[in-house]
């Protein structure tokens, strides 16, 4: 149910120009669907880019770039935990993705604001991920 209501929140932050990065509802939900290693969880993502791609003029960069985010982020959650500070350094990582993908400027109000939005999304997302069979397994 999560995964719908969030697919649709996307798509209609997307569908709207409002001044804020969509990458601070995006970048989160990959981290978490990196995290659960699932074949749910790639057709999601796939899903997610495909969503988010047709709503912009650089489809191909924004799924080579969904992909490649999954790839890398699933390496490196083989070896590290997905823990409170591991996501505080996701979420910079993400930030930082983020603006140099999309070419967005990066000034204090412009990093400050959104990483603490980037934590706030991905703090949820690491108490739903608790919640799963995954997440229960994993613990």
């Amino acid at each position: 149910m999560l995964d719908i209501i969030y697919l649709i929140l996307i798509f209609i932050v997307g569908s709207i120009s409002i001044q804020i990065s969509n990458g601070i509802f995006i970048m989160p939900y990959l981290l978490y669907l990196t995290n659960l290693q699932t074949k749910k969880s790639i057709v999601l993502t796939a899903v997610m880019g495909i969503l988010y791609a047709l709503q912009t003029d650089k489809v191909i960069e924004i799924l080579f770039f969904f992909a490649l985010f999954y790839i890398i982020f699933y390496q490196i959650l083989k070896y590290l935990k997905y823990t409170y500070m591991n996501v505080v350094i996701f979420s910079l990582a993400e930030q930082i993705l983020w603006a140099v993908v999309f070419e967005k400027g990066l000034d204090y109000i412009g990093i400050f604001i959104p990483f603490v939005f980037y934590n706030l999304f991905n703090l949820l997302f690491m108490k739903f991920y608790k919640k799963t069979k995954a997440g229960a397994v994993k613990q």
